[in-house]
């Protein structure tokens, strides 16, 4: 039988609308969060993975991409893609290139 069916056969519509899901506890203490917020603050990390990385070796701490995009959730940091930016053009150097033959 489902856990709905359960609650609501021992519970009534009352025992359905409580939700008590707790979550798992954190796997990182406060001070190893905030030295994390700081870590990722600092060095601007492109990927999740590495990231977990990271973790794992200053701690000893394994985090699936999930979890770990979780934390940085919980911790402030929100995923921004990333933008092509221009680079400078050579005005010298074009004009060289437009005037020699071809």
């Amino acid at each position: 039988m489902s856990g709905w069916i359960r609650d609501y056969n021992e519970k009534g519509l009352d025992g359905l609308l409580v939700w008590e899901y707790a979550g798992s506890p954190a796997h990182l203490t406060s001070s190893q969060q905030q030295i994390l917020k700081s870590q990722v603050e600092q060095v601007h990390y492109g990927r999740v993975a590495e990231v977990m990385q990271w973790v794992e070796q200053q701690w000893q701490v394994h985090y699936s991409e999930d979890g770990m995009r979780e934390v940085l959730h919980n911790l402030g940091f929100s995923y921004q893609k990333g933008q092509i930016v221009p680079g400078k053009a050579d005005a010298e150097a074009q004009v060289l290139f437009f005037e020699r033959d071809v």
